[in-house]
Order: structure tokens, then sequence, then C-alpha cells
């Protein structure tokens, strides 16, 4: 299971394009309309922002804000708050994961991004009770479960198989060994992992099912 996230996520990196964005945002080190209008686009928030791209220059001044702070496990659950409390005094609605998606671009790992399904496998594995509020005590949990030992064997097995898995080599791209085994994709391949826990009835997509029979694998996960 966690070799299919693996290799979900690499397939998102360069194929759906985040690459892209971490050209455009991280890279670049600053927040942009355009570049934050794709982003947002492509992860399906721009729906709940009034206005959609071209009512993003106070969402971007926001971000630029929290990104020149120290970001570490110790401090993100408050940069998010703050930028969430920001961008909900702009927009009037409480865009949570928008903002995660977006610093978690900006920073990547330890910025774990926040979304609905990844908040439900955390109540299903009992990490979280469903009266549970707020970005604080969702990405403690997070953290909880991504540190924890045997997590971490999964998510090293899993890019360690990736990294020589005919997949991966039969992509255009490739990610080196050692950005296979950063904390930052292995952020990534967790995110998956839960994404696919709090949400097993979701109807799989056309390109969902071609990486499966890529990989061969025997089930769904």
């Amino acid at each position: 299971m966690f070799r299919y996230c693996a290799a979900y996520y690499l397939h998102q990196w360069f194929v759906d394009g985040d690459c892209v964005f971490w050209n455009e945002i991280g890279k670049r080190g600053t927040f942009e309309q355009d570049a934050l209008g794709k982003l947002f686009k492509k992860y399906r928030v721009i729906r709940n922002i009034q206005g959609g791209t071209s009512n993003l220059s106070d969402f971007c001044s926001v971000l630029n804000k929290a990104r020149e702070k120290n970001f570490s496990p110790a401090t993100i659950p408050e940069i998010v708050d703050d930028a969430v409390k920001g961008v909900r005094k702009a927009y009037q609605k409480d865009l949570t994961s928008a903002v995660s998606k977006a610093l978690w671009m900006m920073r990547r790992h330890p910025v774990a991004i926040f979304d609905s399904r990844a908040r439900e496998a955390l109540v299903r594995m009992g990490l979280l009770r469903s009266s549970d509020q707020g970005y604080k005590i969702y990405y403690e949990a997070w953290m909880e479960l991504f540190n924890r030992h045997d997590t971490q064997q999964h998510l090293r097995d899993a890019c360690e198989w990736l990294s020589g898995s005919d997949y991966a080599r039969s992509l255009e791209k490739q990610l080196n060994e050692d950005e296979l085994s950063s904390e930052w994709f292995r952020n990534r391949v967790f995110d998956m992992r839960l994404f696919f826990i709090g949400d097993p009835g979701r109807p799989y997509s056309v390109g969902e099912r071609q990486l499966h029979d890529v990989l061969g694998r025997g089930q769904w996960p």
C-alpha cells in the first residue's frame, strides 16, 4: 500500500504538475496571483474563493507574510492558524486547506496539508475525535503518526522500492535517490496513505487505474 502511494505521488509530482508549482512558488520564494491561482485550480480549492483567480491579491499578501517566519514543527501550527485568520478576514471563509496547500508548496516538510480525507483517516485510526477542530490538533496527530517508527519503516521501504522500480524509470523525468528518500517526499507519500484511508469508497480516475495497472498491484489500496 505504501509502495502504491509512493508511485502515486511521484505521478502527481511529474505528471500532474506539482513540480511546476514548486518551481513557480517554492523556488521563486514568493506567492504571486498567477501561480497561486493555478495551484488552487489544480487542487480544486479555487471554487471556495469568491472572484476566483482574479481575487487572490489579499491571499498572496497573507501568505507572503507567513513565508518569512521560521518554519519548524513547533511553529507551524501557529503560522498556519495566523494565516488562516488573515485569509478569513479577507474572504469571510475558513480556507485552512488552501492555506496549508500553498504553504506546503513554499516550504514543503514539515508542513502538513490539511485535507478532509486525511482528517477522516486520523479519526478512523483513533488519533482524532470527530469533534476535534482546528489545524493545531490535526497537525499534532498527523506528526505523531508520521514520526512513528513503523510508519517511517514503511515509508523507507516504499521510497527505496520506488527508486529502482520500472515505473519510476518509465517516466521522462526522474527524482534522484536523495530526493526520493527526502522528508518532503515521504511527507506526501504519507499524505497519500491518509487520503486513501479516509476515502476508501472514492471512484478511481482513469489515471489512477492506469497507474494501478502499470504497477500490477493485486488489489485497490
